[in-house]
């Protein structure tokens, strides 16, 4: 009988002890790196919005999600600045780091141009330090321009579309998951037609913003993001989506 009640005290202890452990787990972290169209915004200070602040709305509390995205910063300007290594101090065993950029990457503006090469080589080494810190990269590819010629849309900047097709073959080259945003959001853009898309972008009084989102937009985007997530069963962040 003693023996039989020690035996059950030593069980309830232990399931005390798994219970609070598991109480306690911290939530896997997503961090996102990226340019304007990704950042979190001040909703009382502008309706601009960034997909990566939506991103959260979409997984259970066993996922947080940190915004590291800014403004204006190409790949290169995100290391330059000391951007990528303070993400980098955040990344524990089993967390993610999403990637996107291409849209300043491609400007003429000297503190924000990168090369095509170096662009390649700067995800390949943002993926290489993920997996350092025993956390897995994602690359996801810029989103669309809504540029229309034609009722069809088009990449007007030049070498847009190049980087975005690096930053696929960079995936496929050096096994870094992809979630291609830029695929996904071309052809709902092309989709809905010239008009109808406006509402997705910054079109604000006199401001006819292609690059940039509003609220319906960013929410759309980042509805993509996790999409690609499901639909790739990305383990074990597909788990945690909300239904």
């Amino acid at each position: 009988m003693k023996k039989t009640l020690l035996s059950g005290l030593a069980l309830l202890c232990l399931l005390i002890f798994c219970s609070s452990f598991l109480g306690t787990r911290k939530p896997i972290k997503i961090l996102l790196a990226g340019d304007s169209t990704v950042k979190s915004y001040d909703t009382a200070q502008t309706e601009m919005r960034g997909w990566g602040q939506y991103l959260q709305t979409h997984f259970n509390d066993n996922v947080e999600v940190i915004n590291h995205s800014e403004g204006g910063r190409s790949s290169g300007s995100f290391l330059r600045e000391g951007r990528w290594d303070r993400l980098l101090k955040q990344v524990s065993p089993g967390d993610y780091v999403l990637i996107q950029f291409g849209h300043n990457d491609t400007s003429t503006k000297p503190e924000r141009h990168v090369d095509p090469e170096q662009f390649t080589a700067n995800l390949i080494r943002f993926s290489d330090d993920v997996r350092a810190r025993k956390g897995t990269a994602i690359l996801v590819t810029p989103i669309a321009m809504r540029e229309f010629e034609n009722g069809q849309l088009v990449a007007k900047r030049p070498h847009f579309a190049e980087y975005a097709q690096r930053m696929r073959d960079a995936a496929h080259a050096a096994d870094i998951k992809l979630i291609d945003l830029n695929r996904m959001t071309s052809e709902w853009i092309q989709e809905l037609g010239d008009s109808a898309s406006i509402e997705l972008y910054y079109w604000v009084g006199a401001k006819k913003d292609n690059t940039h989102l509003r609220e319906k937009g960013a929410q759309a985007y980042a509805a993509f993001v996790a999409k690609s997530i499901q639909e790739q069963r990305i383990r074990p962040l597909y788990r945690y989506l909300k239904r």
